[in-house]
């Protein structure tokens, strides 16, 4: 092979590999990327360490829906490259939440007597787990336009809307709709 060859199939590789990265990148971005459950406030629907694919086309068309199961993005930093390309550095000042849409916006939200009502309709959550108590939020609570009212299926150990309050649509990061680990777990997520 000669050295103008040999240059030649050296740059198409380093293109492709390039293409791939910028691929990889724009397909985490925008359409889907793995996240790992951290903390029990979604037990039992999701545990400790298991692995969900979050998808993110669907909502560029459509707003979420109560029962869906979302990531939230709660304290950003750090910079476009950080967010995307993970071994750039730790974003220590982020915080990423699972949690269940259970109010939408205009929703009017209660909790009384260990139970969740919308709209003065008892929730029927075959998902959660203990009873629903007020905390921090006072109640009825209407949720604004353009916010979410989210909770954690284990409703006695959940960080969410009863502390700090309903959650900015752009703090949706995307809804989770797969679980690829553990092995024995893997299917499709249950939103309703």
């Amino acid at each position: 092979m000669t050295d103008g060859r040999l240059l030649q199939e050296i740059l198409s590789w380093v293109k492709a590999f390039a293409v791939a990265i910028v691929l990889a990148l724009l397909i985490r971005a925008f359409i889907m990327e793995p996240v790992r459950v951290d903390g029990p406030s979604m037990k039992d629907t999701l545990v400790q360490d298991e692995r969900l694919i979050v998808e993110k086309v669907s909502y560029l068309f459509a707003d979420p829906e109560p029962g869906d199961i979302v990531v939230l993005e709660m304290n950003t930093a750090g910079g476009f490259w950080e967010r995307f390309i993970p071994f750039l550095g730790k974003r220590t000042a982020e915080l990423d939440l699972i949690k269940r849409v259970v109010g939408a916006p205009g929703d009017v939200m209660e909790i009384r007597n260990g139970q969740v009502y919308r709209n003065g309709e008892a929730l029927q959550e075959s998902y959660a787990r203990g009873l629903t108590y007020p905390a921090q939020v006072s109640f009825p609570l209407t949720v604004p336009s353009g916010q979410y009212f989210v909770l954690g299926d284990n409703r006695q150990n959940s960080s969410d809307s009863r502390y700090f309050g309903c959650v900015d649509r752009k703090r949706i990061r995307g809804r989770g709709v797969f679980r690829i680990f553990p092995f024995n777990r893997i299917g499709g997520l249950t939103w309703k």
